[in-house]
């Protein structure tokens, strides 16, 4: 038996009658935008937030007098752990690497809250302090589409 064989043809004869689904633009991520970022990643186990010198992040939540830390490293957050996010602004204490005191500055913060099943409540587990506003609208909007 003699086949014909072309481009849609496989070695075994099978043809594909299949066509790529066209990309949407949706799909297509433009960085410049909150909304296509956060449809970026819709869905996501892991969150990325970018550290720097306008970030900063604290573990040991003490209410308004809690001291945030700068977040020199890039992180990704496991959002299958969070039960809960807020969001807060205000004036908060920052400190240096070594959990020093040096200054107090307006920001908004981020606040994922995890369950204590032994407790039977939830708890802030970690903060995070964004001292540029732009900053925080980035996460904001990508935690609010997941």
């Amino acid at each position: 038996m003699d086949m014909k064989i072309d481009s849609h043809t496989f070695h075994n004869g099978l043809t594909n009658n299949a066509h790529k689904r066209q990309r949407t633009e949706e799909n297509d991520c433009d960085w410049t935008s909150n909304n296509n970022m956060a449809l970026h990643f819709k869905g996501k186990k892991f969150i990325p937030l970018r550290g720097g010198p306008l970030v900063f992040q604290s573990e040991d939540i003490h209410g308004s007098e809690t001291l945030y830390i700068p977040m020199t490293e890039d992180i990704l957050i496991n959002m299958d752990t969070v039960e809960q996010i807020s969001f807060g602004n205000g004036t908060y204490f920052i400190g240096n690497n070594t959990g020093t005191y040096v200054k107090s500055e307006p920001g908004h913060v981020i606040n994922l809250w995890r369950y204590d099943i032994q407790q039977r409540q939830l708890f802030i587990a970690r903060s995070f302090l964004f001292t540029h506003l732009q900053n925080f609208l980035e996460l904001k909007s990508v935690l609010e589409c997941i």
